[in-house]
């Protein structure tokens, strides 16, 4: 045995420290590009890390040439391709078949492969990854020109990458560490200094290897090939990084959907694919070796008898218990993050974005997704999986929508969803609502309604059955015919008493309803969402939410044309989301300068006050790359907007005996306060009739209010501008 100094002191003290550095420097990177800890905390400890390693470099570089271990890096090496082959071989497969090392390590520190490795990282990956991270640290010691937004970007581009290749080299580095005479002996060395080797001639180095191929070997000699090694290599790195992951997993958990799907989908994926790989490559070689040998064997024979069967049967035990093990743990996770709020709105982001945003903002956003959009049981479980699985491939090939369709098909019904946490038979009460509305004049006239809306509910038994909830869902069983993919149209229902079993059938005027229509399979039986099919993702219509936030002064009622300067801009297709702020800015900034210059100067912070609040009526409800708003997306609870309960309730759907479904203001609600435009009292009273704020002589008795608030309606006005 001869002891070989491979390492000097001051080459060990870097090391230890340089490696510390570069594993803060690596976890502190993934935590700022997946967010799986705060970024303040991310950005800290990777830019100490960063100047640490910085300086621990440049000790480096003038101690590697001061000492002459830089000869190591770049001594010219003798036969090179051949010995480049010899050394490629015995990492990637001689090693496994315990082959000796192909070089003399007294002779040449590195060996061709790792002197080529270490020359390209320490003297040109390393520095341009510090000066890289210099210019983004420090911009000002630099030129403009190199730190235009342009440049920036591809210098932030470079220096992630360069951060990828190092983490490569950072994990092939390791694996370089384990191909000494012992898996730990390189470790030891660089601790120690120095390595032990035997002294051999040729000729017993000839003989050991011979002796030693195959008949030593951990596995079976069909497990060496290059499928086998690939498939071991790709399954053992996907389960370290999958072990890495799930440690922050279990330690603070993701902040990022991206970080969920790579640990629970794709690297197992990887991982599985890496064992199929190992197996078929052993077969392959099995079989291709019987083929040379003619024989009849096609699979392989396993004889307990032999100590290597049984040491491989042990260690294929263990590995594929502990295996079962993290794959029943990781299923339970990867089922669980499929089921989070943040994999159903985040991960598709473009698609699922405005979706999202609405979710988070709406009454049910405690409420996670898969309540109302799977629920329980396994057949609506499988289905939307199903589901789900197409949507995820239209996502990632751009197969979707603009915007997404609704309503949703084969969605779950509501008795097994909403039903579970509402109970329709027990809304008995009236409910007050109070409408403050704004009128589009210079003066922004407030009008004001107060009404009772019948919610209704009831059971027979407990005497209270009255009310919409009564009428609709609770006596009655009521099932409609859609003629468009919205449900906006509907000619013709049928309502079957749950009291009696009286049937009466109701058709639109002037709609010829043929048999072949009304097919069962071509009706719908009505429930929660057909009136609520808005109750999580709910875009704010603009005439309504300016309403809103005016009357809580969040945008200043006494700025001239204010309301209709809200909703114009609101709706301007031009706005884009990235510059909403300067261009809803510029818009009414401009229209005060130019018409009431006064009011420009004396009220400029109630003025940016309520941009700032129009701006964010825009971000939460408009979103123009998947053409996502209230125009797109009707609400069929009211009927101001869009004609919701005026589908049916139109006074034009009729029975064969005569009967209407009522469109009369009080079947649904009770008007008992009202303020008409410019009067300061307030009439009181029981069933009031309704003043319409725009006066008298409207002929709305003969229309339907979206008529003239409708999608329709605000297409127009928005045209003619």
């Amino acid at each position: 045995m001869k002891k070989i100094e491979l390492f000097p002191y001051w080459i060990r003290i870097w090391h230890l420290i340089s490696s510390m550095l570069f594993v803060l420097l690596l976890f502190s990177g993934i935590g700022i590009h997946f967010g799986i800890i705060s970024i303040h905390t991310a950005l800290t400890v990777h830019v100490s890390s960063g100047v640490a390693l910085a300086v621990a470099y440049l000790f480096f570089f003038i101690a590697n040439i001061a000492s002459g271990n830089i000869k190591h890096y770049f001594k010219k090496p003798e036969n090179f391709f051949e010995n480049l082959k010899k050394e490629l071989k015995y990492y990637f497969w001689d090693i496994f078949l315990k082959q000796e090392l192909p070089y003399n390590p007294e002779k040449s520190k590195f060996g061709i492969v790792k002197q080529i490795i270490h020359a390209k990282m320490m003297y040109f990956i390393l520095p341009l990854i510090i000066i890289t991270g210099l210019i983004l640290f420090l911009p000002n010691l630099f030129s403009k020109e190199i730190m235009k937004d342009s440049s920036i970007w591809l210098v932030s581009l470079i220096h992630t990458t360069l951060g990828y290749i190092l983490t490569l080299f950072f994990i092939f580095h390791a694996y370089l560490g384990t191909t000494g005479k012992t898996v730990g002996d390189l470790f030891s060395g660089i601790i120690k200094g120095s390595v032990l080797y035997e002294e051999k001639n040729e000729e017993d180095t000839e003989q050991i290897a011979i002796a030693k191929k195959g008949a030593k070997a951990l596995f079976p000699i069909a497990f060496y090939n290059p499928l086998t090694i690939l498939g071991t290599i790709l399954s053992i790195v996907s389960f370290i990084c999958i072990l890495m992951l799930m440690v922050f997993d279990f330690a603070i958990g993701f902040a990022n959907p991206y970080v969920g799907i790579i640990t629970f989908i794709f690297l197992p994926s990887f991982m599985v694919g890496g064992l199929i790989l190992v197996f078929f490559g052993a077969l392959w070689h099995h079989k291709k070796k019987k083929s040379a040998e003619k024989s009849d064997k096609l699979l392989p024979v396993i004889d307990f008898n032999k100590p290597r069967t049984q040491k491989t049967i042990f260690i294929g035990t263990i590995g594929a218990v502990f295996l079962l093990l993290l794959t029943v743990v990781g299923s339970f996770q990867a089922f669980h993050y499929t089921e989070s709020d943040e994999f159903c709105g985040t991960v598709c982001h473009k698609v699922m974005h405005p979706e999202y945003i609405a979710y988070q903002d709406s009454p049910h956003s405690r409420v996670g997704c898969v309540k109302c959009h799977i629920g329980s049981g396994a057949d609506w479980f499988v289905k939307a999986k199903i589901s789900g699985s197409w949507q995820l491939i239209s996502s990632a090939l751009n197969l979707y929508s603009r915007p997404i369709p609704t309503p949703v098909e084969h969605l779950r019904p509501a008795q097994g969803t909403c039903e579970q946490c509402h109970w329709p038979s027990h809304f008995n009460d009236e409910k007050k609502i109070v409408f403050d509305f704004f009128q589009s004049d210079e003066k922004n006239t407030e009008t004001k309604l107060t009404m009772l809306l019948k919610t209704g509910g009831g059971t027979p038994e407990g005497g209270v059955n009255s009310g919409i909830h009564w009428h609709m869902n609770i006596a009655n069983e009521i099932q409609y015919l859609a003629t468009d993919d919205k449900r906006q149209e509907i000619p013709w229902m049928r309502v079957v008493s749950r009291i009696n079993g009286d049937t009466t059938i109701y058709v639109q005027d002037g709609i010829n309803i043929t048999p072949d229509m009304i097919k069962p399979e071509k009706l719908r039986t009505m429930d929660c969402i057909d009136c609520h099919n808005r109750p999580s993702h709910i875009y704010h219509i603009p005439y309504k939410e300016v309403n809103k936030y005016m009357s809580n002064n969040r945008i200043d009622k006494d700025l001239p044309f204010i309301k209709n300067l809200s909703v114009q801009i609101l709706e301007s297709y031009s706005i884009n989301r990235e510059n909403s702020t300067n261009e809803i800015a510029g818009y009414i900034n401009n229209f005060y300068q130019k018409y009431y210059p006064d009011i420009a100067k004396e009220k400029q912070y109630q003025i940016d006050k309520s941009i700032e609040n129009i701006n964010r009526i825009y971000l939460r409800n408009y979103f123009p790359e998947m053409k996502a708003n209230w125009k797109h997306y009707p609400h069929n609870i009211g009927h101001l907007y869009t004609n919701g309960c005026f589908r049916c309730h139109d006074g034009k759907h009729k029975s064969k005996l005569g009967k209407v479904v009522s469109h009369d203001c009080n079947v649904c609600h009770t008007i008992i306060e009202q303020q008409a435009p410019n009067q300061t009292e307030v009439s009181r009273g029981i069933d009031l009739p309704f003043a319409h704020p725009g006066g008298d002589n409207l002929n709305i008795e003969k229309r339907l209010c979206a008529d003239c608030h409708g999608v329709k309606r605000a297409k127009l006005k928005l045209a003619s501008k």
